[in-house]
């Protein structure tokens, strides 16, 4: 299979400060896919390369914190055309060493709380959209992704599955001597939070959501968020989780609270349009009013983030 996506980003964050870093700008990413794979009735055998091209990612996008994603991906590569070609995946998965079970080695995908597929459409959705991924994940959306080194086990009788799953874990996590903070670990953060303005920790996101299909080619989603912090002790956490074996960028951070709890109140919307089966485009736009976690620390109290998105399967 080879699937190529390529995207154009474009971000207006809220105004920082006099001093601040630069808070509006574009950039463009491709992302080009490609993998083959056997299988036989004793094992399935994977293996996959990625390469990845940004171009125009922003230098001076930083203070106060990131402001954007391409703030986040320059840091990580200190270039405005970050490239690379990398294993995306490697692995075998035995169907034969041990009755009623599977045993994967290697480089592989893997994404909490997908395990087992239920016949239940309606419980499928309802995974699919609020429980997957939401601990660990890939980071599916991301130009740059992860994927896991270790051992997945899946064994089944009629009445139950289990998955037993060990890999390089990551390290980290937030603590005070006030209060505790839940860590996602490596979660794919976008698929609960599509602005990428927050993560999954310590807050709370009173929110409505409308699907429709008008069309057998098209899905359109339309969201409202009112997004805020758990208490006024919290922080404003946003990030993925570890994206560094090494190096100083963890891949959580903070901005403080001000003692507010509300951070901003979001609508947004997006599109998918096939085109043809081979063929899709994908749009999304977000807006953000900022809440009195934000107010303190921008000029600026409204955000603007959209993408358009064209992808190619074959």
């Amino acid at each position: 299979m080879v699937r190529d996506w390529t995207r154009v980003e474009t971000w207006r964050f809220f105004e920082p400060p006099n001093g601040g870093g630069n808070n509006d700008y574009a950039f463009v990413a491709t992302r080009l896919f490609g993998s083959v794979q056997r299988t036989a009735p004793a094992y399935d055998l994977t293996a996959a390369l990625q390469y990845v091209q940004f171009g125009g990612l922003p230098s001076d996008a930083v203070g106060p914190g990131p402001l954007g994603t391409g703030a986040v991906y320059y840091a990580h590569a200190g270039r405005s055309d970050s490239h690379q070609v990398y294993l995306r995946y490697a692995n075998v998965r035995f169907k034969r060493l041990v009755p009623h079970t599977t045993i994967q080695v290697g480089r592989m995908p893997y994404a909490s709380g997908g395990e087992a597929a239920s016949t239940n459409p309606k419980i499928e959705a309802v995974r699919a959209q609020r429980i997957a991924a939401r601990v660990i994940g890939e980071f599916g959306w991301s130009i740059y992704q992860r994927a896991y080194d270790g051992v997945r086990v899946d064994t089944a009788s009629r009445r139950w599955t289990a998955t037993g799953f060990a890999f390089h874990p990551t390290q980290g996590g937030f603590e005070d001597d006030r209060h505790g903070t839940f860590f996602a670990m490596l979660p794919t953060v976008r698929q609960y939070a599509q602005s990428a303005l927050y993560s999954q920790m310590n807050n709370t996101d009173l929110f409505a959501q409308l699907l429709a299909r008008p069309r057998t080619n098209m899905n359109v989603r339309l969201d409202w968020h009112r997004v805020g912090l758990a208490t006024s002790s919290d922080g404003w956490y946003y990030g993925s989780g570890a994206t560094q074996e090494h190096g100083t960028i963890f891949g959580c951070a903070t901005r403080p609270s001000f003692g507010a709890t509300h951070l901003a109140t979001i609508g947004e919307g997006s599109v998918d349009y096939a085109i043809a089966p081979h063929w899709s485009v994908n749009g999304y736009l977000a807006v953000a009013r900022a809440g009195g976690v934000v107010k303190p620390a921008f000029a600026g109290h409204t955000l603007t983030f959209a993408y358009l998105e064209n992808v190619l399967q074959f």
